[in-house]
């Protein structure tokens, strides 16, 4: 019945055909001779209306109030009531079903009231008025306001999926420029190292010697490994990130590595969070940019831990393995609702953070109803 309120098409011809149909049938099968052309004009009323109620719905109100008041004023009406009973469910049915409350009140009103008069003093035909038409109209408004709900409800959800994806985008960004802060410190203990190995080489170079070679290669030594930093770090920044806004305190400090993560649990710990914690150091340093990665994710992820899971228990597992450092955290308690660690935008950063590594990282449920996030970051050359 919806379908009756969305503009002209098939469903229009269709009703003018049944009530031309239903009027004609009616009219042969009662009248004759003069009276049988009156009631045919009737129903070609009653059908024309049904043209005219999608896109000219007051103008087709209008058609079937006013055929019903000259039709009933010539006596004309008994001939054509199946008819009449179709067009009036019609138009009140399209009344309430596409105006707003006011007017759909003011077109019900205006088609019962003529019905009333020309049914006086009938009461069976009251009744009629009171359950039929008054039914319909009120189906109609039920209808109405179940697709509006729905509509509602789309637009909503198209809101609620924008809101995320910008929060996604959102925290992307903040990871990218904290990892554009983060670089300062890489790249400033290589250039600082780079400079005093230099000024060691230039005091020894009058001498030549083992010393003064040294010293050189370190300096070529360490100037590829501040490269390989930087094109791990700013490959994560494939876009230029601009912001006025002033560094904060912390962006000059020290960034912490492996060796700080053992204080970065004591911290959870003091919070509340019972965490047992076990860190296989690799045989060879990592470079500072994937300690510090490493370190962002188990930061993140008791985080995660603390706000959005009921767990009072984590595990943070930090070792190599095949090549890469492994760093994993894992709870065991189940999440606090539907916005838990699957669904905050923290995982995104870190999942931005370990790609630009060349890494990996893997976030989900586990068998026992916990929480688990693994990251894999490659310790090779190329990495």
């Amino acid at each position: 019945m919806g379908a009756l309120a969305r503009g002209p098409g098939q469903l229009g011809w269709l009703l003018a055909a049944v009530v031309l149909a239903v009027g004609l049938g009616q009219a042969f099968a009662e009248d004759s001779g003069p009276q049988l052309w009156g009631t045919a004009a009737v129903a070609v009323a009653f059908a024309v209306s049904m043209l005219l109620f999608r896109g000219a719905l007051w103008v087709s109100v209008g058609l079937v109030v006013g055929t019903v008041l000259v039709s009933a004023a010539v006596g004309l009406r008994h001939g054509n009531f199946l008819a009449e009973v179709i067009a009036c469910l019609v138009v009140v049915y399209a009344v309430g079903f596409t105006l707003e409350w006011r007017r759909a009140a003011v077109g019900l009103g205006g088609v019962v009231l003529p019905l009333a008069v020309v049914s006086a003093p009938d009461l069976r035909q009251y009744a009629w008025l009171v359950i039929v038409v008054g039914g319909t109209w009120g189906m109609s408004r039920v209808l109405r306001s179940r697709r509006q709900l729905i509509l509602d409800l789309r637009a909503a959800t198209v809101e609620l999926e924008r809101n995320r994806e910008e929060l996604a985008d959102r925290a992307v960004t903040q990871e990218r420029l904290r990892i554009a802060r983060d670089i300062h410190d890489v790249v400033a203990h290589s250039v600082t190292v780079m400079l005093v190995q230099a000024t060691a080489a230039e005091r020894t170079m009058h001498r030549g010697g083992p010393d003064a070679v040294e010293a050189v290669h370190a300096v070529q030594e360490t100037a590829r490994d501040a490269l390989a930093e930087l094109r791990r770090m700013l490959g994560v920044l494939r876009s230029d990130q601009g912001s006025g806004d002033p560094a904060p305190s912390d962006a000059l400090e020290p960034q912490p590595g492996l060796a700080e993560l053992e204080r970065l649990v004591t911290h959870f710990r003091d919070a509340g969070l019972e965490i047992e914690y076990a860190m296989s150091p690799p045989h060879d340093d990592p470079p500072p940019s994937v300690q510090l990665t490493a370190y962002r994710v188990v930061q993140e992820a008791l985080t995660n831990v603390l706000k959005h899971s009921a767990a009072s228990h984590a595990l943070v597992q930090v070792h190599e393995d095949d090549g890469a450092l492994v760093a994993e955290v894992r709870d065991v308690g189940p999440a606090r609702g539907p916005g838990g660690p699957t669904g905050g935008h923290g995982i995104a950063g870190m999942r931005e953070r370990v790609a630009g590594h060349g890494g990996s990282i893997s976030a989900g449920t586990t068998a026992g109803g916990g929480f688990c996030v693994t990251a894999r970051l490659p310790l090779g050359a190329g990495s």
